[in-house]
């Protein structure tokens, strides 16, 4: 008797066909997003250094390759941060002046026609050949104040890197080997101009006198109108103080006065200095 085996149907596992099927569906969501994740990434790093203000001015135009001028594909620029800068102001005083008021006039005696090399201060100048040249009748405030700042400021603008000429009177060095002289450019009295401006003070040089009852009249005119520094308000001492042999007057209680072992002279007032041509000290500016 023949006998036939007794198949039966094999059972399906759900479980396991749910997760074959979410298994592949993931593998495709990989394969579709992993290649825009790497542009994503590229397109970031561009937008990150642009944000950090790297040295990226913009991407590299990709140019035709037969023509080479006209640019395929998007081309974009990126903005860079720059630092803002602002150019130093020339130092100024409330009363600056630029009056030749009839300074022009040709140099007597011994000349000299030489280079300006550097102005150094409102009355020193480093010629071409080296030489240091001390404008005579003049003294330029010194220091740091605005006064110093300006007055450099001025003669630079007058006379730097210039050709002008040299009119010397009866001493032609001092003892520190700089050249004694008054300066002329473009046919106007330079160190007349600092004066007559308020950028210098009259200071007498004896043996070179040659032009100081024009400085003193300058100081004097410049004072009245109130040029230059003289436009600038100061404190009133009851007296002031100076000392022989010394061109400068002091205040009171200056630091130089506490040091000094002679016994100064006693001013009324800063019109008493000026009449006898001193000049205010860069310590306490009187």
């Amino acid at each position: 008797m023949n006998s036939t085996p007794n198949l039966q149907p094999v059972g399906i596992d759900k479980k396991q066909v749910t997760w074959v099927a979410i298994t592949m569906i993931g593998v495709l969501l990989i394969a579709l997003i992993l290649p825009l994740a790497f542009i994503i990434q590229d397109s970031g790093d561009v937008e990150v250094k642009s944000k950090k203000s790297l040295k990226i001015a913009q991407k590299e135009p990709v140019k035709d390759a037969k023509t080479g001028d006209e640019p395929i594909g998007k081309v974009e620029t990126l903005k860079v941060k720059r630092p803002n800068f602002k150019a130093p102001k020339t130092p100024s005083l409330p009363g600056d002046s630029n009056d030749t008021f009839g300074l022009s006039f040709d140099p007597v005696g011994e000349t000299e026609t030489v280079e300006v090399k550097k102005v150094i201060d409102g009355d020193t100048l480093l010629l071409g050949d080296g030489r240091k040249l001390r404008l005579l009748g003049i003294q330029a405030p010194g220091g740091s104040s605005v006064e110093a700042k300006s007055a450099t400021a001025q003669l630079k603008r007058r006379v730097e890197g210039k050709s002008v000429t040299l009119s010397f009177d009866e001493k032609k060095s001092d003892r520190y080997k700089r050249v004694l002289a008054y300066v002329f450019y473009d046919g106007v009295f330079i160190n007349g101009w600092m004066v007559g401006n308020g950028y210098g003070y009259h200071s007498e040089w004896k043996p070179n006198t040659r032009h100081t009852e024009l400085l003193v009249t300058l100081q004097g005119t410049a004072r009245a109108k109130k040029r230059g520094f003289w436009a600038l308000e100061k404190d009133v001492e009851d007296h002031y103080l100076s000392y022989q042999r010394s061109r400068y007057f002091h205040r009171p209680k200056c630091k130089r006065v506490a040091k000094a072992k002679s016994t100064p002279d006693k001013l009324r007032n800063r019109d008493e200095a000026f009449e006898k041509s001193l000049i205010p000290c860069n310590d306490c500016n009187p």
